[in-house]
């Protein structure tokens, strides 16, 4: 098991963004910007950070690149489920 430490959670509640995370993965990489996102009525979920993707030269392209991905499917459900635990527990 990889240890993930959640840092630091910061409530949003604007829109669909509830909260802003930094997290530590085996107590040597820190990812700033983990989102908590949840629409109205839905489930929350938790989405690594992102950048606008640039567009190509015919206009087309748009949308958004993720800067992090968290390839070993083990690890990237501790991350989110810790992430969701430090949000579910934050002060409101």
């Amino acid at each position: 098991m990889t240890a993930v430490e959640v840092l630091t959670v910061r409530r949003v509640d604007k829109g669909t963004l509830r909260a802003v995370a930094r997290v530590r993965l085996a107590g040597c990489i820190e990812i700033a910007g983990v989102r908590v996102l949840q629409q109205v009525g839905g489930d929350p979920w938790v989405a690594f950070p992102q950048v606008p993707a640039r567009r190509r030269a015919d206009g087309g392209g748009s949308g958004w690149s993720r800067i992090v991905e968290v390839v070993e499917p083990t690890v990237a459900v501790e991350l989110r489920e810790a992430v969701l635990a430090a949000w579910q527990a934050a002060p409101r």
